[in-house]
């Protein structure tokens, strides 16, 4: 993931933050004025990442930054909105619905049959059921020797697994980015 970041940002400043608080108060020592300040901030922890937004924001005028973070962070009362726009924040998420009509559709058929709308893992569970039915159809029973070759574009979720180790199993290594924009969270490529 870092390196698919790094990618294109040669002529920027890359940092990323882990959660050491004492560390916080040096955070603009790792800012540079000269290059774009790339920073990527790996925690879900909330207070941590409220701090460094706050932080980072009291920055914003002297320097160009550009934020990457889990999208739990939408999910946070304590953090100003401002700040997702003032800080050029991307987010990396496994879920994005973009095809809203495919969407509607299924949602209507869901609420139809179970009096209830769709959530985020009724949807995964939707996926997932498509996914390994696919590949189970298309390779049978071995079709776990295949998994590294087989990905799949669903409905919010997609699926590109790779082998982690000979008896490690296997990790979807299938990610998208949205970034703010006039306040929403818009997919880009």
């Amino acid at each position: 993931l870092l390196s698919r970041l790094k990618f294109g940002a040669e002529d920027s400043n890359f940092s990323v933050i882990t959660s050491e608080r004492p560390r916080l108060w040096k955070l603009e020592e790792k800012l540079s004025i000269a290059k774009s300040n790339v920073i990527v901030l790996p925690s879900t922890n909330k207070v941590f990442t409220s701090d460094v937004l706050t932080k980072l924001n009291t920055f914003r005028e002297d320097y160009d930054i550009k934020l990457y973070a889990f999208d739990k962070i939408k999910e946070y009362d304590n953090i100003d909105v401002a700040y997702f726009e003032n800080l050029d924040v991307h987010l990396l998420t496994n879920f994005l619905v973009t095809d809203t009509m495919r969407f509607e559709v299924l949602d209507q058929a869901f609420q139809k049959e179970y009096r209830s709308s769709l959530d985020r893992f009724s949807l995964l569970g939707y996926n997932l059921g498509n996914y390994f039915g696919k590949a189970l159809y298309l390779y049978g029973d071995n079709f776990h020797d295949k998994l590294s070759d087989f990905s799949f574009n669903g409905l919010g979720y997609n699926f590109d697994y790779i082998k982690t180790g000979f008896e490690n199993g296997y990790e979807n290594k299938s990610l998208k980015f949205t970034k703010y924009s006039n306040f929403n969270f818009v997919p880009i490529n």
